[in-house]
């Protein structure tokens, strides 16, 4: 079992902590059907051996990283993930403290590995941004996206820029709520990445893993994404939580199977 990074450096009055959606994100990017997904993507095979393909190196972002424990397990142990250890990783989230602590919590994942002689991959920065706004068309090979998905009557306005010296509970609640709350269906926020994302992926490699709960009615967000047609793929690759409620959450991986470069629009709703 690859370690977990620590946050016990991480403020959580401000930023959200770790919870079972979190670990079943480390738990499924480490397990052996992913392991092989992903380096069966970045890597060639001869005969059992496994080598880095003449391919550029696979770009990492999270969506939303919060405390920076998943970007930071898979920066960490990127060579063990993705079979190559010369990937790159950004985060992206609308929290500034956010991302002050993910910056963290990569720098101590490194120096863990550093003193047990493991490489690890090379770790871009974060940016405070609205999901895949500040990230290029079509250069993204791994999306990671653990969204607010809990029902809500509404979704939070996004911060302001810049730091209040004076914030409140309020201000530090409202950040909070960032991390959590989805709107109707708890989708709202989700359906606009899945809008955002068949352009923002690599098309010829790019993939992105996003966790749903049972109340953002995941067959249906499977079946749009079928229906962008253009080989578009999607699977789930894991669940966890209780089988009878709204908390079970799973995780679907999309990517597109054959693969295509004819640029089209796709359906955004």
């Amino acid at each position: 079992m690859l370690p977990t990074p620590s946050t016990s450096h991480v403020a959580f009055e401000r930023v959200y902590e770790p919870a079972e959606d979190s670990f079943l994100f480390l738990d499924t990017l480490s397990s052996t059907d992913e392991k092989h997904f992903l380096q069966k993507l970045f890597t060639t095979t001869a005969g059992t051996k496994i080598s880095v393909n003449d391919s550029t190196s696979p770009l990492v972002v999270e969506i939303g990283t919060g405390s920076g424990v998943v970007l930071s397990f898979l920066h960490a142990h990127a060579e063990q993930i993705l079979g190559r250890s010369d990937v790159l990783t950004v985060g992206v989230d609308v929290n500034c403290f956010a991302c002050k602590a993910t910056q963290q919590t990569v720098h101590v994942a490194e120096k863990q590995q550093l003193t047990q002689g493991i490489s690890h991959g090379f770790y871009l920065g974060n940016i405070v941004g609205d999901l895949t706004g500040p990230l290029k068309y079509g250069e993204v090979d791994v999306l990671i996206f653990n969204p607010p998905y809990v029902p809500t009557l509404e979704v939070p306005a996004l911060p302001a820029e810049g730091i209040n010296p004076n914030r409140s509970y309020e201000d530090d609640s409202h950040l909070l709520s960032l991390s959590y709350a989805g709107g109707a269906d708890g989708m709202e926020t989700t359906d606009r990445l899945l809008g955002e994302l068949p352009g923002i992926l690599n098309s010829d490699r790019g993939c992105a893993y996003i966790l749903l709960c049972a109340r953002n009615k995941p067959d249906r967000v499977k079946a749009r994404v079928k229906n962008w047609g253009n080989g578009w793929m999607v699977e789930t690759v894991a669940n966890s939580g209780k089988r009878g409620g709204w908390e079970k959450l799973q995780i679907i991986r999309i990517w597109r199977e054959p693969l295509s470069l004819t640029p089209q629009k796709w359906d955004t709703m």
